[in-house]
């Protein structure tokens, strides 16, 4: 870059062309202000010349026309002829030229002329008219002449200054920009480096000393910034490694609390779910201990038939089953029967459906709650974990029960169909109140309960929402329904990514969720 610099002189060939293009302008238009001025004075001349006629010759003229001398006429007219740039004088009578001197010009003239009056005894004599007639062409040849030298002239002094000012420029400007310029492009921050100084003669400081002085200020400065940041850097790697134990030890924490939260929920599940089991299990119990007690009291009065004791044991072997049937709903929605599915797989979910109501059935009956389920088939197929299923399909439920247990007509409705090849839907609907237009979008949302406080922990939505979305599904208030109506819609196909079950066997307390 630098080679390139002293090669082309780029600035001193710009300054250059500045003077001359300068320099030329200039003196175009003096020399043309001038040549004008000139122009106008050399008009002023002829017209002064030709006025002058009157006074010098006209009398003369005048006198040897009325004395008839032509001697004396061709002399006057050749006299006028001699004076600057006038080339023709003639005399004319009646319109007819009658004496001449010159010749007519051709081109741009200017022209003047008199009347030849003699006064004698009183009495004026009209004796015809002078004409005097000047050329331009004088005028035009001084100044083309005077544009020659005055242009060449002008060029040859142009030449002269721009090659001193070029020279004085680079002495005193160009070289030293030179050795600025090198010392800023070989100039590295992180080694020492000597100051700039240009070495010059001259004792008095110009502008190419304040120059130096900022440039030597600036690489001080930059010295100084750089080894600031550099201490800077040092201390934000201190401190990020700080922050990063930080950030660690207080996402352990979250995530401590977190899962005390997640237990806090699912043991609050677990104690509802406990409770609603007992009552399924404690009613077919009492029918149990009624049946043997009249059993008991039969045989001490020996009243005991045949027929008696055969409709007491059905009755209570019907109770039994009553039971183990719930057991059982309880059994596949919580251990899967003991298999838990390590990939998902097509499931019917009738079956699915059937354990989840035998487990809240029974609540619906305790609290005069009207119940229906409604399937479209007996066979609606679904790629699913039919664990985690059943537990959003109870965890609606119970939902739908809270909503409806203090409602004067309290119904509860599910439908599970096949809507398409590629979906299966089910649909909860209720009875109650409703759910109010401003929370419909943070119904889902974990924390956000819509229940008194110390009945809900706004978890359990959320964590269904979260597996039904990990099934590549949808769970979703559906508020086109006349009624609250939630909907599970869950792919009948095999999904092109489906999450992985959870890595440890799941069991009763931490399956079981509650909103």
């Amino acid at each position: 870059m630098m080679k390139n610099f002293r090669a082309n002189r780029t600035l001193s060939l710009k300054l250059m062309s500045a003077v001359l293009l300068g320099s030329s302008i200039i003196t175009f238009f003096i020399t043309s202000f001038q040549l004008y001025w000139d122009y106008r004075l050399d008009l002023k001349r002829i017209d002064t010349t030709l006025h002058q006629v009157e006074s010098l010759y006209l009398p003369g003229v005048t006198q040897s026309l009325w004395d008839l001398n032509d001697e004396h006429i061709r002399i006057n007219l050749e006299g006028i002829t001699q004076l600057n740039d006038v080339v023709y004088a003639a005399i004319s009578h009646n319109e007819e030229t009658v004496y001449r001197a010159g010749q007519q010009p051709v081109g741009d003239q200017r022209y003047i002329e008199f009347d030849i009056n003699y006064f004698r005894d009183g009495n004026t004599y009209q004796l015809g008219r002078l004409e005097v007639i000047a050329s331009m062409e004088g005028i035009y040849q001084r100044l083309k002449d005077k544009i020659l030298v005055v242009f060449a002239s002008a060029f040859v002094k142009t030449l002269i200054l721009t090659g001193f000012m070029l020279t004085l420029f680079y002495n005193m400007v160009a070289r030293h920009l030179i050795r600025i310029a090198s010392h800023v492009t070989q100039f590295e921050p992180e080694k020492t480096d000597t100051p700039l100084h240009l070495h010059r003669s001259t004792q008095i400081p110009d502008e190419l000393d304040f120059v130096c002085e900022a440039l030597n200020s600036m690489t001080d400065k930059v010295r100084e910034h750089l080894q600031q940041r550099n201490e800077a850097e040092q201390q934000l790697r201190a401190l990020n490694s700080s922050l990063e134990a930080e950030v660690e030890k207080r996402t352990q924490k979250i995530k401590h609390q977190q899962m005390m939260i997640q237990n806090s929920a699912r043991l609050s599940s677990l104690g509802e779910m406990a409770g609603s089991i007992a009552h399924e299990i404690n009613n077919p119990l009492t029918i149990i201990s009624g049946y043997m007690s009249m059993l008991r009291k039969a045989m001490h009065r020996g009243e005991l038939t045949r027929q008696r004791f055969d409709h007491i044991s059905e009755r209570v072997e019907s109770t039994i089953h009553r039971i183990s049937a719930i057991i059982k709903g309880l059994l596949h929605l919580s251990r899967g029967d003991g298999n838990y599915e390590k990939t998902a797989a097509l499931h019917n979910l009738v079956p699915i459906l059937n354990d989840a109501i035998a487990i809240s059935q029974e609540k619906f009956r305790s609290r005069g709650i009207h119940f229906e389920s409604k399937l479209s088939s007996r066979n609606i197929l679904a790629y699913c974990y039919p664990i985690e299923i059943g537990q959003i399909i109870v965890n609606l439920l119970n939902n739908a029960f809270d909503a409806v247990k203090d409602q004067k007509i309290a119904w509860i409705k599910i439908e599970l169909s096949q809507e398409s090849p590629d979906q299966a839907v089910f649909r909860i609907f209720d009875s109650g109140p409703g759910i109010p237009e401003d929370l419909h979008s943070k119904i889902l949302e974990p924390f956000f309960t819509t229940k008194p406080p110390g009945d809900g922990t706004g978890l359990g939505l959320s964590i269904s929402r979260a597996i039904a979305e990990k099934h590549r599904g949808r769970l979703f208030l559906d508020t086109r329904q006349k009624h609250t109506c939630f909907t599970l819609e869950l792919p009948a196909s095999e999904p092109k990514e489906l999450s992985p079950p959870p890595p440890k066997r799941p069991n009763l307390e931490n399956q079981f969720m509650l909103s």
